[in-house]
């Protein structure tokens, strides 16, 4: 619910504040899982782009992936397949949520990429700090230190805020967002959007609050992570789509 909001909502629960980067798409919803939590997803991905692709469906946008270290996984190679097999469609996937500093250098280790997100056709895109200053609701008052303790040991990054670089420049890529490069040692992730203390829809068939529901309305919680700077990216792809066709 949260990332189809980010990426086509209209922000009616808002008046129109909360919206989605293209609130005039319409969604094709696939679910990787079955009624009882278990994985829902063929062998063979082909099988799970054809569906969406035949009605229609341009721009798909993946909130899910496997920590494979940045392996090249079965998952990538059907990927590509499906994609070169059908260049007008784009595929984003979430980069992963492995980044740690498990070494204790102070710097977040490479080398922590998803798949399909290793595929070399798809967007695979990065988390950034959504530059929200600290206590303005979700979790932007807490830092990755106080967050995540034994992911982020050690000063500088278990000091950082989890929304917000210090001074006036731009924001710096998430500490918890998986790097690359890829285990071939291809560039990725492709891309990074916003992906802490994200604003989006809050389901009405869950009791899960996220990082923090959005003060008095409720509709709306924070999120933070890859899966939700990936619909923002995929959003802004709707956009650029529409311009061009």
């Amino acid at each position: 619910t949260h990332v189809a909001g980010s990426l086509l909502g209209t922000g009616a629960a808002s008046g129109g504040q909360y919206r989605g980067t293209a609130p005039g798409a319409r969604l094709v919803f696939q679910s990787i899982m079955t009624a009882y939590s278990t994985l829902a997803l063929p062998d063979d991905l082909n099988d799970f782009y054809r569906p969406p692709y035949d009605l229609g469906a341009r721009v798909h946008s993946d909130s899910w992936g496997s920590a494979v270290a940045g392996e090249y996984s079965s998952d990538s190679m059907t990927s590509d397949e499906f994609i070169w097999d059908h260049p007008g469609l784009l595929v984003a996937y979430a980069a992963g949520n492995d980044g740690g500093d498990y070494d204790w250098s102070g710097v977040v280790d490479p080398l922590s990429l998803d798949a399909p997100a290793s595929a070399k056709n798809v967007l695979a895109v990065g988390a950034s700090e959504s530059g929200r200053p600290p206590g303005t609701g979700g979790m932007t008052g807490r830092t990755y230190g106080n967050a995540w303790p034994s992911d982020f040991p050690i000063e500088p990054l278990t000091d950082d805020w989890i929304s917000s670089s210090p001074g006036d420049g731009p924001q710096g890529l998430a500490a918890f967002s998986s790097r690359g490069p890829a285990a071939d040692g291809r560039t990725k992730p492709d891309l990074v959007a916003p992906g802490t203390d994200v604003v989006s829809v809050r389901s009405r068939a869950s009791s899960s609050t996220g990082w923090g529901v959005l003060g008095a309305n409720t509709n709306y919680c924070f999120m933070g992570g890859t899966s939700m700077a990936t619909p923002l990216a995929a959003g802004c792809a709707t956009l650029v789509r529409q311009y061009c066709v």
